[in-house]
């Protein structure tokens, strides 16, 4: 089936749905290594990516990782970064459905799609799955913490969680025996649909030389590591277009919206379930800001105000000037304050059917109005922005429902405190890890698989880790860290600091 374009040329319709300009899918398909089609596998290239994500180690790690607190088997509701995937995942395939069919009957929209060469519907749904594997123990603050250190010893970029997926995909996650350090072999669509940030560490954000430190509280933001460029080069060639330049691609955008749309709905949804926000503090603040901002300009308003919605309102104005509108937003200010009270999520987690119907349902036409509302188009609506979108009204609901989660959950005294032991006990289990590679051991001695990754940042070496270790070496003390869970993050700390023995079936 094809789609008719006004400019004479067309869009193919893939089995799953997906649009892709012809004479574009074979460089949009390409794998790092060429393989042969199975004679009965009837999926597409991408569906066959999503599939080898589903099965990755690295994916079943993050049922133990840190989405806010750390996962516990004692609130099983409670989202990990797993669930929160599998979520962004779902939310991105329904997305990219949403637009390939609009794509059939509305010839502006499929116009935008070919310039982009295509929209990979299985692509989209592959990257939310993906799109936090990099995410190090203890979610953020591990990604601050490592950052820290990996600057302290000279690794030039440091860290940063997105371009960790980049480098779990593309060579840590092998799925080859024979071909190790290639990754999963995705094909180039759908690694840039990973890249949500479509471009290095930026050059003044790097190391120029030992003495000079920059581990700043937040990590810059970028797709892909030094080490990793080759790869990085390779996947934006071969998703280049005229459109898109060096923005992101559909796909990417797709997921990134996705991502934001779960942050504010489900993780919302989860914290409610655990008592975790108090909903009378939320609503008075709600109140006080709705009152603050549409009497009071923002240039008059005090900095130092410490209403999370405010502050909240000043920081979007500052980011996104060609689209934040103070009117708008105090208008959902009330909406959100409603959308608690009748919602059900105003009153105390009770476990009741009646309660859970009311919030779901609430949050169904939430998330309903949200997709009503997702926009394509070529040109970014703010500097830098993404080419899918939410109009004006629920873009601004859904910075909204962030700030709840956000300012009411994770900036907060208890989890400050959570976060502190998180930092130490990560810092030990790094410095503990950089003393014992630095002490020349065999690498037979040490757990896999750390010895693997200090192996290929080793060339020549025989048998043990040579004595002066490089930034190399550093980032594969990283790269096994990022293979850990928290709970297995806790445990190495310990026995690597001799606070406990491990048992013989345990220390590996």
């Amino acid at each position: 089936m094809t789609i008719g374009d006004p400019l004479g040329e067309e869009l193919e319709k893939l089995p799953d749905g997906s649009l892709v300009v012809e004479n574009q899918k074979t460089s949009r398909h390409n794998r790092r290594l060429a393989g042969s089609p199975g004679e009965h596998d009837l999926r597409t290239e991408t569906e066959k990516d999503r599939g080898r994500i589903n099965y990755s180690g690295f994916l079943r790690r993050l049922s133990g990782v840190t989405q806010v607190v750390s996962p516990d088997l004692g609130t099983p509701r409670l989202h990990s970064r797993e669930s929160h995937s599998q979520k962004v995942g779902l939310v991105s395939r329904e997305i990219a459905e949403q637009i390939t069919r609009q794509a059939a009957v509305d010839a502006d929209l499929a116009k935008v799609i070919k310039g982009f060469g295509g929209l990979d519907v299985s692509a989209t749904e592959a990257a939310g799955l993906a799109h936090d594997l990099g995410h190090p123990p203890f979610g953020h603050v591990g990604e601050v913490v490592l950052n820290e250190l990996l600057r302290r010893k000279g690794v030039a970029d440091g860290f940063e969680g997105n371009a960790q997926s980049f480098r779990i995909v593309t060579r840590l996650d092998s799925r080859r025996i024979d071909a190790l350090g290639t990754g999963l072999n995705l094909t180039a669509v759908t690694l840039a649909a990973i890249l949500k940030y479509p471009f290095m560490c930026p050059p003044e954000q790097m190391l120029k030389g030992s003495d000079e430190l920059k581990a700043a509280s937040v990590p810059p933001k970028f797709g892909a590591y030094v080490s990793d460029k080759n790869e990085f080069e390779r996947v934006m060639k071969h998703t280049a277009s005229d459109v898109r330049g060096d923005r992101q691609s559909l796909e990417a955008s797709i997921m990134d919206l996705a991502d934001d749309i779960t942050y504010a709905i489900h993780d919302l949804e989860d914290f409610h379930q655990e008592d975790a926000i108090d909903f009378d503090e939320v609503r008075a603040d709600l109140r006080r800001a709705h009152k603050k901002l549409g009497e009071t300009q923002l240039k008059d308003i005090d900095r130092a105000d410490r209403n999370p919605f405010v502050q909240a309102a000043l920081k979007l104005n500052e980011d996104y000037p060609e689209y934040f509108n103070k009117d708008r937003y105090v208008a959902k200010l009330t909406r959100t304050e409603d959308m608690l009270e009748t919602g059900g999520l105003a009153s105390r987690h009770s476990g009741s059917r009646l309660q859970a119907s009311r919030i779901q349902s609430k949050m169904g036409v939430t998330i309903e109005e949200f997709f009503g509302a997702v926009r394509v188009s070529a040109d970014p609506q703010w500097k830098g922005g993404p080419s899918v979108y939410l109009e004006p009204h629920a873009w601004h609901m859904m910075q909204c429902l962030k700030t709840i989660t956000r300012r009411y959950v994770v900036d907060t005294p208890k989890i400050g405190l959570i976060q502190r032991a998180q930092r130490k006990v990560l810092t030990e289990l790094f410095e503990g890890l950089c003393e014992w590679v630095g002490s020349e051991p065999m690498f037979a001695e040490l757990p896999q698989p750390l010895a693997d990754y200090l192996k290929d940042a080793s060339p020549g070496a025989s048998g043990k880790v040579p004595g002066t270790l490089s930034p190399d070496h550093f980032r594969a003390i990283a790269d096994y860290i990022c293979s850990l869970s928290d709970q297995e993050c806790y445990a190495r700390s310990s026995w690597i600091r001799g606070v406990e023995v491990p048992g013989l079936a345990l220390a590996r």
